[in-house]
């Protein structure tokens, strides 16, 4: 019995490619029909998506590439033609904020190498923002995202020192204030009575008038006599 030949048969990745032109679809291949939509969407929308973004405003360029290598290697597959298509989609979704970027880096200088890399960064983020956003996956990692700086902030919580475990005690500090404050005015207000306030212990001053003619005026000229050296006490 004659063995099946296998020559023309490749292996690694372009026999894998090989096995998934050769899969046939159409209305008795729902399977095969499901799974080609499937890669359709999942590789060949998305490669496209990130060479457009990559590209920016030579998305077009790009697209068209992609679209006659296609055709060209007669790419059964459809992937390089469906990437293409998306890139030129993407780009011309775009086109209006890439060229106001475009703007804005030639107004700050931003030039070179070192500015076209940084654009290339900048706008693949923002095709991995968006394909999030359209295949309706930001939601799962904007769940994790916040879980996580939920942690974060109960953490901070307990290693702050107005905090007692989870709770906040944040808001005692009112009460605290208060208190402070009225224990300031109170001292303010009794150094403030301290000042008018007569000294104890010490003899009340004597603010009498001696008038003339009176017995103390007279002791008082006693005590001064013009023609002694020393004032005279004996009389007091």
């Amino acid at each position: 019995m004659a063995k099946k030949s296998k020559k023309g048969k490749r292996g690694g990745l372009a026999g894998l490619l090989d096995s998934y032109n050769e899969r046939e679809t159409g209305a008795g291949n729902v399977g095969n029909t499901a799974l080609k939509t499937i890669v359709d969407v999942v590789l060949g929308v998305p490669v496209g998506i990130a060479i457009g973004g990559a590209a920016g405003l030579w998305s077009l360029p790009f697209g068209l590439v992609l679209i006659g290598a296609g055709h060209h290697f007669k790419d059964q597959s459809g992937l390089l033609k469906i990437s293409g298509a998306a890139a030129i989609a993407y780009g011309v979704a775009k086109n209006i904020e890439f060229n106001n970027a475009a703007k804005k880096a030639e107004v700050n200088g931003v030039g070179g190498l070192e500015g076209t890399g940084q654009a290339i960064k900048d706008r693949l983020k923002t095709v991995k923002d968006d394909l999030l956003a359209a295949y309706f996956l930001d939601r799962l990692f904007k769940k994790g995202d916040s879980d996580s700086k939920e942690v974060a902030k109960m953490t901070e919580l307990d290693e702050d020192l107005s905090t007692v475990g989870s709770i906040d005690l944040s808001d005692l500090d009112i009460f605290e204030n208060f208190n402070q404050q009225e224990a300031d005015e109170f001292e303010a207000a009794q150094a403030e009575e301290a000042l008018y306030r007569e000294p104890e212990g010490l003899p009340s001053p004597n603010y009498s008038v001696n008038y003339p003619g009176s017995a103390s005026s007279e002791a008082a000229f006693a005590m001064f006599d013009e023609n002694d050296d020393e004032p005279d006490l004996s009389d007091l």
